[in-house]
């Protein structure tokens, strides 16, 4: 990748440096309001968002002209189209910014986008540098493909009004929307430079043109048209002379908010913080980067492999503090964020707090989660397996942070009512107790974390191997939580639902060489050996040992035979042989191409699980290939290197085999990144601290890591000098003294300086 890309030395910036990257290749930026996606030619959507999950689409697509008023002569400051642009790279950075440098026709331009903090939009500016030696007069167009009122569709219906608002020097478009206190909402462009022509309507600014040769830059500009229930767009035209040398920077605000009775004030607040004194985009995006940067924590990583050590350090973070706040973007999944907020924990434990109570508020009274919730309505569709992350993103944070106070904390239902966070945790496991079936195992009903099992348990028979594991992984942890309350006749009962859990298990859920996945509503296994198609999943052997079901001989065996069947030249995938036909027993995954996602794709999020399980078996041959495996630096793929795809294609179409899938959302961030610091640099938080148990891959030779924990701040330095798998000797020192007990020292405020020396 390093010919089209590369991390900064700092690994802060991903730095591309051909405008005709494999694909988009996106940054994300946002608030609690406001994502938008930016790519490398700065193309990407945007939504908004309310506290009850009501979004509008806003923005389709970005474009900023410029033209030569002389020669008439127009190109685009985000290297659109991508081959005319000379001196060009676009930075991508983990702070929440992008920027696209480009030299065309003696005019360097810098165009920055960011999204501050508390603005529900984007700010963009434009740095121009007349590199010539003689006077140019120049025009901007900034220009955005709104989809307030939807896409462009011929001969559609719009419902929207755009204007220009005289007063406040800025252009509107309204529609309707559905949000929590209003029925109308609005997208809007204002400028810091005087405006010398607009358009709402795109049939007027784009014409027989196309958006990246619209009518408007083709002919005299601007014909400041409003929008009468037809597509709107904003557009904007600006006028600049530049003398030889010179430099002139230019800010716009692009948001959206709901049409109150204080929408102009707040217009009017955010032209005079922002675009009306001289350094005011510049403080906001110090306080973005400051913001954004104390978020991220500062966990470090350090490997003989800088583009390791940066995307572990500086993106990893980055990535699961996007699923945090918006899950997978385009819907508010409650087992999507609940996984993501236990990852944040490590690095950011108040603010995963937060947002821990801001997501558990939708569960049930009686212990159910929904799926997710979107345009203010939960939507239930009937999966299994939500609220059994709970209990072990509310484990993870007590572990963190040793407070146990937040599990006193109280908080509401979707109902209404109220209970302590522990209550949340101990009603989901219950519900998950009292809801099992065929040889005492959970049912799957309309599906647990493999979405495309949607059809599997729907007549309420059919039930889940995995999901029985995932609870007797729940039951332990809330069993310890118990403890810590003093609660032991509760930690009792939990561990004794865990003995008859775990003997259903081994005995119905063994396949003689592995784990099934599943049981249909007629009883008939999933992931057998009998089966034609889908004869072995992956995530039952890796969870065996996650969840501690199986001893290790029965789990090693379970996943050496597992690697032998799954394995392809594109990776592990999750199962084989991919589904064919449509299987209405099974649902979503038979109707999926054989080799893409679910349907044996390598799904990136099932390598993390498999990551953990092999960390905790010791198997340090397997840790490498898993993290060789899943890096997306280290492929030969169309995606971003610098965060993880969902997972890449093991289809049997040469053009799309090898491809990656969608990227930035995805789970595998957040479990990658607990097994790196729990399992592979082996550093687990337990009620005493952190417990060291390394399975570092033998090619790390020398490693790092600086890890605060619980106020106190750990600077620990790995050495081996083995070669092989199998048991390891680990000596350790702390602050230069011989350390023997299982956790590591515990003082707030302290440092402590931490030597590993591994050997067989």
């Amino acid at each position: 990748m390093n010919q089209v890309g590369f991390f900064s030395d700092d690994g802060r910036e991903y730095i591309i440096s051909v405008p005709r990257a494999p694909r988009h290749w996106f940054n994300y930026l946002w608030n609690q309001d406001y994502v938008g996606l930016i790519s490398q030619v700065g193309q990407g959507e945007s939504l908004l968002q309310d506290a009850c999950g009501h979004r509008v689409a806003l923005i389709a697509a970005r474009m900023l002209f410029i033209r030569d008023a002389e020669t008439h002569h127009f190109w685009t400051a985000n290297a659109l189209p991508p081959d005319r642009a000379t001196d060009y790279r676009c930075i991508h950075s983990r702070d929440g910014v992008t920027t696209i440098h480009l030299t065309q026709n003696q005019l360097s331009s810098r165009f920055r986008v960011f999204v501050p903090t508390d603005f529900p939009g984007e700010v963009w500016t434009l740095q121009i540098t007349n590199e010539s030696k003689h006077p140019r007069q120049v025009q901007i167009f900034p220009f955005v493909d709104t989809l307030i009122d939807g896409p462009d569709k011929p001969q559609a219906y719009y419902m929207s009004v755009g204007w220009w608002d005289d007063e406040r020097r800025t252009l509107w478009v309204q529609a309707e929307c559905k949000m929590t206190k209003t029925r109308h909402c609005a997208i809007f462009i204002a400028a810091s430079d005087p405006v010398i022509g607009f358009d709402a309507e795109q049939r007027a600014f784009i014409g027989y043109g196309a958006i990246q040769r619209p009518d408007a830059l083709l002919q005299e500009g601007c014909r400041n048209t409003c929008c009468e229930m037809s597509k709107p767009i904003l557009a904007l035209e600006h006028a600049v002379i530049l003398s030889a040398g010179e430099t002139r920077e230019m800010h716009w605000l692009i948001g959206g908010m709901p049409l109150e009775a204080d929408a102009f004030d707040r217009i009017e607040a955010w032209r005079a913080r922002f675009l009306k004194r001289e350094s005011g985009v510049a403080q906001a995006l110090m306080a973005t980067q400051t913001t954004i940067e104390r978020e991220l924590g500062e966990i470090t990583f350090s490997t003989s492999d800088a583009d390791f050590n940066h995307f572990a350090t500086c993106w990893l973070p980055r990535q699961i503090s996007l699923g945090a706040q918006w899950a997978r973007v385009r819907h508010n999944g409650f087992r999507d964020q609940m996984q993501d907020i236990a990852a944040m924990a490590t690095f950011n434990p108040r603010q995963a707090l937060q947002h821990f109570l801001r997501v558990i508020r939708f569960q049930y009274a009686d212990g159910r989660a929904p799926r997710t919730w979107l345009h203010g309505k939960i939507l239930d569709k009937n999966f299994s397996d939500n609220h059994v992350w709970i209990p072990l993103t509310l484990h993870r944070l007590v572990m963190e942070t040793g407070d146990l106070a937040i599990l006193a904390q109280e908080a509401p239902f979707n109902d209404g009512s109220r209970a302590t966070l522990f209550e949340h945790a101990r009603r989901a496991v219950d519900n998950l107790w009292a809801d099992r079936g065929l040889f005492g195992l959970c049912r799957i009903r309309g599906g647990d974390w493999n979405d495309g099992l949607d059809k599997v348990g729907v007549q309420g028979r059919g039930v889940s191997v995995w999901l029985s594991m995932a609870l007797h992984l729940a039951n332990e942890q809330t069993a310890t939580l118990a403890e810590l309350r003093h609660d032991s006749a509760l930690a009792q009962e939990l561990r004794r639902r865990n003995r008859v859990l775990r003997e259903a298990i081994n005995r119905y859920g063994w396949d003689g060489e592995y784990y099934l996945r599943a049981f249909d509503d007629d009883g008939r296994p999933i992931g057998s050996q009998k089966c034609d198609a889908g004869r072995v999943y992956l995530n039952p052997q890796s969870w065996a040992v996650i969840a501690n079901v199986a001893d290790d001989e029965r789990a090693r065996q379970a996943l050496i035979a597992a690697e032998a069947l799954l394995q392809s030249d594109v990776g592990l995938r999750i199962m084989a042989p991919g589904y064919r036909a449509w299987n209405p027993k099974l649902g979503l995954i038979s109707r999926k191409t054989p080799g893409i996602q679910e349907n044996g794709g390598v799904y990136l999020h099932a390598l993390a699980f498999k990551l953990v399980a092999d960390a905790m078996l010791g198997r340090r041959a397997s840790v490498a290939e898993d993290i060789a495996n899943m890096l997306p630096f280290q492929r030969v793929t169309d995606g971003e290197p610098y965060v993880f795809s969902n997972g890449y294609y093991a289809v049997e179409c040469k053009h799309r085999r090898g491809q990656s899938g969608q990227s930035w959302g995805t789970g595998a961030a957040s479990w990658f990144y607990i097994a790196l610091l729990d399992h592979v640099f082996g550093l687990r938080p337990e009620p005493p601290g952190l417990r060291i148990k390394p399975c570092l891959p033998a090619g790390w030779q020398e490693a790092s890591i600086v890890r605060p924990f619980r106020g106190a701040f750990y600077h620990i330095r790995y050495h081996q000098n083995t070669t092989a798998d199998g048991a390891l000797q680990v000596d350790v020192s702390v602050n230069g003294k011989r350390w023997t007990k299982p956790h590591l020292p515990h003082r707030s405020g302290q440092r402590f300086e931490v030597r590993v020396a591994l050997r067989q």
